[in-house]
């Protein structure tokens, strides 16, 4: 059986520490999830042809209500690691209808834009996530582990390390990621207010 979310972003990702793991990654809400079934002969156990997810992480494919996939998934896996990175979404617009437009038609900015400071390797595959043709992103969540794990590996960040050390002491203040925010050196989380980096 196979399962694609279409609802990733950082509301539904929790991050806790485990007895026996640091920063242990715990995806919620499966509600939009859907599901193939290789033993019913691929047959959707949901349904399919209809837009859902959250607009600012949508997919192209996703967004025009095309079949997804679990390439689908790292797409918006790509735009959680943009913002991660920038404190800001690769496409910043008021309108539902402009957000999914931009997903389909616009090139997302280089991650390098805003973090000229992240290695090469790491820009490119947050880049190559964010690819509109499903074929040019990693192909799978494995593919894309094992790239993020040699990128910080390259960089004597071992698993379980803060992301800061990788990224100095965090975001620096840049560009506001919503109209009037104010921004500092660290971007909280949106749920208690703690430092994310």
């Amino acid at each position: 059986m196979s399962i694609v979310h279409r609802d990733l972003k950082p509301d539904n990702i929790m991050v806790e520490d485990l007895a026996t793991q640091r920063d242990f990654v715990k995806v919620l809400d499966f509600g939009i999830a859907k599901i193939i079934d290789p033993l019913k002969g691929g047959m959707r156990l949901t349904q399919t042809n209809m837009v859902v997810g959250t607009p600012a992480y949508m997919a192209p494919e996703q967004a025009t209500a095309k079949d997804v996939d679990a390439r689908t998934d790292l797409y918006a896996v790509g735009v959680i690691c943009f913002e991660l990175i920038t404190a800001r979404l690769p496409f910043e617009y008021s309108s539902v209808a402009q957000l999914l437009a931009a997903h389909v038609s616009d090139e997302p900015p280089p991650v390098k834009t805003y973090r000229a400071d992240i290695p090469d390797a790491m820009a490119e595959l947050i880049d190559r996530a964010l690819k509109k043709n499903p074929a040019q992103r990693p192909q799978t969540a494995l593919e894309f582990k094992l790239e993020l794990e040699a990128c910080l590996a390259a960089h004597d960040v071992a698993p379980g390390d803060s992301l800061i050390d990788l990224f100095g002491q965090g975001i620096p203040a840049a560009t506001p990621r919503h109209a009037g925010e104010i921004t500092a050196a660290r971007v909280p989380c949106s749920r208690c207010g703690a430092p994310l980096l």
